[in-house]
């Protein structure tokens, strides 16, 4: 038993140090979608300054029609203003979204992650990666279940405690090339140079 448990124990350290990777990056992001939203609203907060002391100086020295389009030109830039802000503030919003089934499903199948090539790429290796966990979570699963009642060389508990260990070692195995995968497909994804030009 003791060798299955050392077996076992790199898939769960890399297994463990890939979710902690994915748990740190979620707080880099939000925690970066703060920091664009406090930005976007700096900025438009000059711009909106700089537009009303710009408008006010050019309706004492243009004419009306001149002045006319000015004001519509002043009004267009802030509704583009206005309409950053409102973007950064939902792009916070979005990711301080209270956790739900339909969002873990969304964020475990990478359904809004893959708009690059490079992210379609590796999502193809990770679904492939995600049938891996399965078939290793189904086999463990089996043998943590059947594996106690066929062994009968010693105690139920220690049969218990080797079919856990053995369904744990396949969880991992399972579980190891996926986290590290679902981190390259996002990574991926926010390349800039895969980007499309806006």
């Amino acid at each position: 038993m003791q060798s299955v448990i050392a077996a076992a124990v790199g898939p769960l350290v890399t297994a463990m140090l890939a979710a902690l990777g994915l748990w740190l990056r979620d707080r880099r992001q939000s925690r970066n979608r703060q920091q664009a939203y406090q930005r976007a609203l700096e900025e438009s907060n000059d711009q909106v300054s700089f537009i009303r002391t710009w408008l006010e100086a050019h309706q004492q020295i243009a004419s009306p029609q001149a002045h006319e389009q000015a004001r519509a030109q002043a009004l267009s830039d802030l509704e583009r203003a206005y309409l950053r802000v409102e973007q950064a503030r939902d792009a916070v919003g979005k990711g301080s979204e209270p956790f739900s089934v339909r969002r873990g499903v969304e964020r475990l199948l990478l359904l809004n992650s893959m708009h690059t090539t490079a992210a379609k790429v590796w999502g193809a290796v990770y679904y492939l990666s995600l049938a891996w966990l399965l078939i290793f979570g189904t086999f463990g699963l089996m043998i943590g279940i059947i594996s106690p009642f066929t062994e009968s060389s010693g105690s139920l508990a220690g049969e218990v405690l080797t079919g856990l260990a053995l369904a744990v070692f396949a969880l991992a195995i399972g579980i190891a090339p996926t986290l590290p995968l679902h981190w390259l497909v996002v990574a991926a994804d926010r390349r800039p140079s895969d980007r499309p030009p806006e």
